[in-house]
């Protein structure tokens, strides 16, 4: 087994990827854009990815090529920075993203969660580099029905910054999960170099004897009651309460065909609040729960292994790998109809969205497809997998960069 190469500080690795934020998806993410670098790169190409040492020590176990080196950031530095105020962790960040840039010297730069930076990059000195930054939660087109001055205000300086920051040439390219900001984003910056990042989910092919084994391990009907799953970091945007409100009102008959699976991650405090709730639901409702980190292929076989999936998160805004997640499975989807979720969940014919506020809204949802008849369009959920494929994440980022 080969380990990735360490680079010197005169290495003039073509490209950069930048950051301090390892968790969630943003790991995966990483690794999706290495192991495509790895698989796709072309001749005197190199790539340097800057990260937290601990992620860059579980790398760096694996085979690469040698044109991948890594820039290890000491993770005491990293949690100075992160436990900063907003103004001052965009300056100290973006200070260390210049000085690693200027050590580097790459062709181009990625900064994988752009959000945190804006200010470091408008009031600080540019890089020599082009810079290439993902925008995950852009919410200008996002209209409230009732703004207040301090919610404008933010907002307005957000554009402000933005605008500003494209002026003076801080950033070339801005990717973004949420398609709907395009136009937006494009009128804010003044810029054409604006366009969607795909949300890359990988696939796994499961065996039927797989998914049986799976069910019978995490205790999932045999019966023919209908699995709704509840999948994710759980909290109280994730709309649970306002399920557990839904089936409340739904016939008794109706409670034995179904069975509610949640899992992911979960604080100690909101578990306990939604394991009280689930105590005061009618007996005849079957609850599985698996309140611990999910990862990998393990996730694709709770979706597998259900039936229907819920989205009804609370204002969410942007893009969510769940739809993904359901697409790939060919499960529907009932999704709160806010935001870009929505909008997919009904342009796309995923499932079905409702204004789930409303508590009777989601128990119809819910009784359609406890009924079997919520419908989804399979061609759609294929074309919307390939949209969002780990292939097709890694050929825009790269595509980008090579501009």
């Amino acid at each position: 087994m080969t380990p990735i190469a360490s680079a010197k500080k005169t290495s003039n690795a073509g490209f950069l990827i930048f950051d301090i934020e390892t968790a969630g998806h943003h790991e995966g993410y990483i690794k999706h854009l290495v192991s495509h670098f790895n698989e796709t790169s072309k001749e005197g190409e190199k790539l340097t990815l800057a990260a937290g040492k601990d992620f860059i020590d579980q790398l760096n176990a694996q085979e690469f090529s040698k044109n991948i080196l890594f820039r290890p950031i000491d993770e005491d530095l990293i949690i100075k920075i992160k436990g900063a105020g907003l103004f001052s962790r965009s300056i100290k960040e973006w200070q260390l993203f210049r000085a690693i840039v200027k050590e580097r010297k790459p062709k181009s730069a990625l900064l994988m969660y752009m959000d945190t930076l804006l200010l470091g990059m408008l009031l600080l000195p540019r890089t020599e580099s082009k810079v290439t930054g993902i925008y995950f939660r852009p919410h200008f087109h996002y209209i409230s029905p009732n703004p207040k001055w301090k919610t404008k205000l933010p907002e307005l300086l957000k554009k402000v910054i933005l605008k500003l920051t494209f002026l003076k040439k801080g950033i070339q390219n801005l990717l973004v999960l949420d398609s709907s900001a395009i136009d937006s984003l494009k009128k804010i910056t003044g810029s054409e170099h604006v366009k969607v990042c795909p949300d890359p989910v990988e696939s796994y092919t499961l065996s039927q004897k797989e998914i049986a084994g799976f069910r019978t391990q995490y205790h999932f009907p045999k019966n023919d009651r209908k699995v709704f799953l509840i999948f994710g970091y759980l909290d109280k945007r994730k709309g649970i309460e306002a399920t557990l409100e839904a089936i409340r009102l739904l016939d008794p008959s109706e409670l034995l065909k179904m069975h509610i699976v949640i899992a992911g991650t979960i604080s100690k405090d909101y578990q306990n609040r939604i394991e009280q709730l689930l105590s005061e639901l009618p007996e005849a409702v079957m609850i599985t729960t698996h309140l611990e980190k999910v990862t990998g292929k393990a996730i694709q076989f709770f979706f597998e292994a259900s039936d229907v999936v819920l989205a009804v998160y609370q204002k969410h805004i942007g893009m969510s790998s769940i739809l993904v997640r359901a697409a790939i499975s060919e499960k529907p989807v009932i999704a709160d109809e806010y935001g870009l979720l929505g909008k997919l969940v009904q342009e796309k014919e995923l499932g079905i969205s409702i204004d789930s506020s409303r508590p009777e809204e989601l128990t119809k949802a819910m009784s359609t497809a406890i009924q079997s008849q919520l419908k989804v369009r399979k061609g759609s959920q294929q074309f919307f997998v390939k949209e969002n494929s780990v292939s097709q994440f890694g050929k825009v980022i790269f595509e980008t960069l090579r501009q």
